[in-house]
């Protein structure tokens, strides 16, 4: 996110645009960017999934992802309300 915070205003400031949307305009290919995390234990088993949990989830990962949501907001730009 920081990354995309600098590229926009150093285009900026070079009178350019940087646009991190997946895909702006069919004349052009998507180059959006995005991360895949895992996790694994100390025997290097992975810790996200459990076979039998509704979407194979673990509680570990269901807690990991509770923590970006409730954290994310931090991270990105706010805006007031308008």
């Amino acid at each position: 996110m920081i990354f995309k915070t600098f590229a926009k205003v150093w285009a900026e400031r070079l009178g350019k645009m940087v646009t991190f949307m997946a895909k702006w305009s069919n004349a052009y290919p998507g180059q959006s960017g995005h991360l895949h995390l895992s996790l694994r234990n100390a025997e290097g088993q992975p810790v996200f999934h459990e076979s039998g949990r509704p979407g194979n989830m673990s509680d570990t990962m269901r807690w990991f992802v509770g923590g970006q949501q409730a954290l994310l907001p931090e991270c990105l730009r706010w805006l007031p309300p308008r």
